[in-house]
C-alpha cells in the first residue's frame, strides 16, 4: 500500500494545482462530493434515522465537510446539521460556507454566543451519525479549547464516527494522539493511506479505512 506523510500530502495538492491545473476549489469539490458517495455505499443505518451531524473545522478539512453537507442534502437527505468550530478565515471555506447558508442546510456555530457549549454537546448525543471534519491531516501540534471538548464531546457520544481524511487530533505520520483525537468507526483518506493510521494509536482510532480517489 502506497503511503503518504503529512508534508507528502502537501505536495501532492500543490503539484495537482501547479502541474495539472486543478485549483483547490475543485479539489474541495471533489474530496467532499466522493466522501458524500462514499457514505451513501458504506450505508450506516442511521443515516436514515435522525440527524447526520457534520462538526467542520475553520480549515480545509472543514471545507470538505460543508461539501459533503451539501451533496448529502442534494442526494435528498434533509436530516443534516452542520456544527461550525472556530471563525473561518479561507476565502475558499467562506465560500463553502456561503453556499451552505444558501442551501438551507441547519447550521450551528459554536462561537455564536446564543449557542452554549451544553446544547452543542447535546445537538452531538441526539445525532445519530457524526461526522468529523475538524483537522484531517493538518494538525500537528497539540489539540487546544474548544477543539479537544469537541473532540470528547465526539467521543462520548457513542455514536458512529466517520473522520475525513483522518481522525482529528491524530498525527497522520507518527500514530501519535495529539492530546485529543477522534475514535473513529470509519476514516476516508484521501488520495492515499497515511503512515500513522498504522503505528502507535492509530488502529485504535482510524477504524475501517476507506482510500477515496
Amino acid at each position: 500500500m502506497r503511503l503518504a506523510t503529512r508534508e507528502q500530502s502537501r505536495e501532492i495538492d500543490k503539484l495537482a494545482q501547479s502541474h495539472f491545473g486543478l485549483p483547490a476549489e475543485i479539489l474541495m469539490e471533489s474530496a467532499g462530493a466522493l466522501s458524500a458517495r462514499e457514505l451513501e455505499l458504506s450505508y450506516f443505518p442511521e443515516m436514515s434515522r435522525g440527524h447526520i451531524t457534520i462538526i467542520c473545522g475553520p480549515g480545509h478539512n472543514g471545507g470538505d465537510g460543508l461539501v459533503l453537507a451539501r451533496h448529502l442534502q442534494s442526494a435528498g437527505r434533509k436530516n443534516i446539521v452542520v456544527l461550525q468550530v472556530g471563525e473561518i478565515t479561507s476565502s475558499l471555506v467562506k465560500t463553502q460556507f456561503d453556499r451552505l447558508v444558501k442551501a438551507g442546510v441547519r447550521i450551528v456555530r459554536l462561537q455564536n454566543p446564543n449557542v452554549s457549549e451544553d446544547s452543542a454537546g447535546q445537538l452531538l448525543r441526539e445525532s445519530n451519525l457524526l461526522v468529523d471534519a475538524l483537522f484531517g491531516t493538518g494538525v500537528s501540534t497539540e489539540v487546544r479549547a474548544p477543539f479537544d471538548r469537541v473532540i470528547e464531546w465526539m467521543n462520548s457520544s457513542s455514536k458512529p464516527i466517520v473522520s475525513l481524511d483522518a481522525p482529528s487530533g491524530l498525527n497522520v505520520n507518527t500514530g501519535v494522539i495529539l492530546g485529543s483525537a477522534v475514535r473513529a468507526q470509519m476514516t476516508l483518506s484521501f488520495g492515499l493511506a497515511k503512515p500513522g493510521f498504522f503505528v502507535q494509536e492509530g488502529p485504535s482510532r482510524v477504524g475501517k479505512l476507506r482510500i477515496v480517489p
